[in-house]
């Protein structure tokens, strides 16, 4: 009889060093694979309304373990250098230094020759410096570009030749090797990120100048049977890169864009923010007349910028932000950001099919063409006097064109059009990409920006000239003659409200900005260099529109508002 409970005690110890053995290799499985849940993203209302593919994408990658990221462990090995150095170790920092030493010789041999070159051109009375000054840029990198490009955009602050070849600066840069790419994805997601991307193209679709683009397939139905075999993936996509479904119920394929940035780009964005700080304060202190500039504030400005470029976190934010101001409108579309699969180093989000904006320019359909300017003026107003969250790099090559697509006739479509009066079925929709670079005013520059407009649409070039002023960082030594300009370019071009030229306009006014001192806050340019390029490719579309007859509603109402 007392055998029995020897033998339960003797059963039940062996069941306990089971579950301890088996524990024990679950942690040392969980470690290795680094499988931990991350925390639940908090998502807008209007992506719950809607249970698209991108929503069950995301349901499902929360619940496989196989599919969740992780930041890479090994750093040094996918090629960080700023996280390098923080490591620390005598080998890494001489690395670094030698790297700085290197690339402020490069540097500065670039700019003596821009130099010589600019006093060469002055004596001899050639234009021949700023496409000089731009291939130097072109030469110094990807950050230079960048920099490049955002001086384009500064038309208040440096001279309109200058600006308008710089805002030529290609934005194509060298794609970086497939090794890399591979490597980071690997340390991102794990060996068998191949069963999370059921196909992936090694040539990248665009390369920027910090990062570049590849087009990918997720299909669901692996995410859910990880151990699906490699033969029925490879009947799934053939060899030209279309889809043979197996079982069209079963799988469910999604395309994505997998958007990765360049090895090392942060460590070189520090060099050069450090290198252009250093060159801008010699700058400053031999020439004291351009101490008006503020340059080192401008670099400070334009760092904050790339910084945030350099996170693709930040960029995914923006695109659910977007998406969620624009849900209402059926003509705009902002990429949908698979948050779960995104890190500071890759951005994953849906992939969408257009033809960029520019190829309608000469496009015979005049009908369509006036649709497409009339949305892009929309946007980007809502944009600025609605949600106050303005896509700052809305250059043609981020517009794409989708052709529409002509529902059935029913009752949701009848229902549609009832609840939202903007919605016009056989619309095409305009796709915006690239959401890195956003701007949002603060409260004083917003009705600054307001007050600006409601003068000079009621005629008043001094009074909006006086709160251009008010609001400037620099206090010019002429303030009457700046009025004075502002007077006479709201006489010559707003003579007749319904055709003025607001390209002609702001180029001006801020050419008489640089021309009295006047600096703005780098936010409100933007702002107006963003409207500026919409209104120009709008008015390339269609040369009838007018700018102005849009903003009086958003500005009447605000004059309204602020009497109350």
């Amino acid at each position: 009889m007392s055998l029995r409970p020897n033998l339960a005690r003797l059963i039940a110890n062996i069941r306990r060093c089971g579950d301890n053995v088996l524990a024990r290799r679950r942690s040392r499985y969980r470690r290795r694979e680094n499988c931990s849940h991350p925390p639940p993203v908090k998502r807008s209302s209007e992506y719950l309304n809607e249970r698209t593919n991108h929503d069950l994408a995301s349901t499902v990658l929360s619940r496989n373990p196989r599919a969740q990221i992780r930041e890479p462990q090994t750093i040094g090995s996918i090629g960080d250098d700023e996280e390098d150095v923080q490591k620390g170790g005598f080998l890494v920092e001489a690395r670094e230094t030698i790297l700085v030493i290197t690339r402020i010789a490069v540097v500065i041999t670039v700019i003596n020759i821009l130099l010589i070159v600019y006093l060469i051109t002055r004596l001899t009375h050639t234009s021949l410096f700023p496409p000089i000054l731009r291939k130097g840029i072109e030469f110094l990198g990807p950050i230079f570009i960048k920099f490049g490009q955002w001086m384009s955009t500064r038309r208040d602050v440096f001279p309109r030749d200058i600006c308008d070849i710089l805002s030529q600066l290609q934005r194509n840069a060298t794609p970086h090797p497939w090794l890399y790419t591979e490597r980071l994805l690997e340390a991102t997601y794990g060996r068998s990120w191949r069963n999370l991307f059921v196909r992936f193209d090694e040539d990248p679709i665009g390369s920027g100048c910090c990062a570049q683009v590849y087009k990918a397939w997720i299909d669901l139905s692996v995410l859910q049977d990880p151990w699906m075999s490699r033969f029925v993936e490879n009947r799934a996509i053939d060899e030209s890169g279309e889809f043979t479904p197996v079982n069209p119920y079963v799988r469910k394929l999604q395309a994505v864009a997998v958007k990765v940035l360049h090895p090392g780009i942060k460590g070189q964005l520090k060099r050069d923010i450090a290198i252009m700080r250093s060159l801008f304060k010699c700058v400053t202190y031999f020439v004291p007349k351009l101490h008006w500039l503020s340059l080192t504030d401008c670099i400070d400005e334009f760092a904050r910028i790339i910084e945030d470029q350099v996170d693709m976190r930040l960029e995914a934010s923006n695109l659910a932000r977007f998406s969620t101001n624009f849900s209402r409108r059926n003509n705009i579309v902002f990429p949908y950001p698979y948050l779960y699969l995104t890190c500071r180093r890759i951005l994953v989000e849906s992939f969408h099919e257009g033809l960029p904006i520019s190829n309608y320019l000469e496009h015979d359909d005049v009908v369509l063409q006036r649709k497409l300017a009339k949305i892009g003026i929309t946007t980007i107003l809502k944009m600025i006097f609605q949600d106050n969250f303005i896509h700052c790099d809305l250059h043609p090559g981020n517009i794409l064109v989708e052709k529409a697509i002509v529902p059935k006739a029913g009752l949701f479509s009848i229902f549609r059009q009832v609840i939202t009066p903007d919605y016009v079925a056989d619309d095409p929709r305009l796709i915006i990409l690239d959401c890195g670079l956003v701007v949002s005013l603060n409260d004083r520059c917003r009705q600054n920006l307001r007050d600006v407009f409601y003068s000079v649409l009621m005629g008043n070039g001094e009074m909006a000239a006086q709160h251009i002023l008010e609001h400037s960082s620099h206090v010019t030594h002429d303030p009457d003659g700046f009025k004075c300009s502002m007077r006479n370019i709201v006489k010559i071009h707003l003579c007749n409200p319904f055709n003025v030229n607001v390209s002609t306009v702001v180029s001006e006014l801020f050419s008489a900005m640089v021309r009295h001192g006047v600096k703005q806050d780098g936010s409100f340019s933007s702002v107006i260099l963003s409207m500026l390029v919409i209104e120009g490719l709008g008015r390339s579309l269609d040369p009838g529109i007018n700018i102005f007859t849009e903003i009086l509603p958003y500005v009447l109402s605000s004059a309204m508002y602020n009497k109350r």
